[in-house]
């Protein structure tokens, strides 16, 4: 083949892939995919990886908003005070804060913290022999004929929201009585 017969061999596949399928071509497809259907099958669990890497990538993607904020600016007085800088970071999902206070020796002391920025969603899933009902928006009752699974199950709930006694929130037991502990502000009042 010389230059010319290349340069109509391209415009003849330009052509073809122009058109629309046809019945044939719906056919051949079709064939391609049972071919792989059969031979290369899709890892059971792959869509939901992929799609769980993509709302991943959809978060690293978010804007977030820059604050910073200069002490001294802000009125509060000292030389000490007026070295620390606060940056804070707001976007729909998260505020997150960062100070930065000089220290004597040359160093920096970094500090942050980190809120959501709305009610934050917790999703498990529940293994097999394990059900769940809600009898109330705060009140969740699990049932199965493994008690040590069912004990299991409870504990993992019960790390993601340990009873907190100064606030009095928290994942509990039915009936476990927690002590609502006084604060620093309130050791001190009458």
């Amino acid at each position: 083949m010389n230059r010319s017969d290349d340069d109509r061999q391209i415009e003849a596949e330009e052509l073809l892939a122009a058109e629309e399928l046809d019945p044939r071509d719906f056919a051949l497809l079709n064939s391609v995919r049972a071919y792989y259907d059969e031979h290369d099958p899709v890892p059971d669990g792959l869509t939901d990886r992929i799609q769980f890497q993509l709302t991943l990538d959809a978060l690293t993607t978010e804007v977030a908003t820059l604050t910073q904020l200069d002490m001294a600016s802000a009125g509060t007085r000292g030389a000490a005070t007026e070295a620390v800088r606060t940056i804070t970071f707001t976007s729909d999902s998260v505020t997150t804060m960062v100070t930065i206070t000089p220290l004597g020796d040359g160093t920096v002391r970094v500090d942050g913290w980190a809120a959501p920025g709305a009610g934050i969603r917790i999703e498990m899933l529940l293994p097999d022999g394990v059900d769940i009902k809600i009898d109330k928006q705060t009140h969740l009752v699990l049932s199965g004929h493994d008690r040590q699974l069912l004990g299991q199950v409870a504990a993992n709930m019960r790390s993601l929201r340990k009873p907190d006694p100064y606030k009095n929130k928290g994942v509990r037991y039915t009936g476990e009585a927690l002590r609502k502990k006084v604060g620093k502000t309130g050791a001190g009042a009458k």
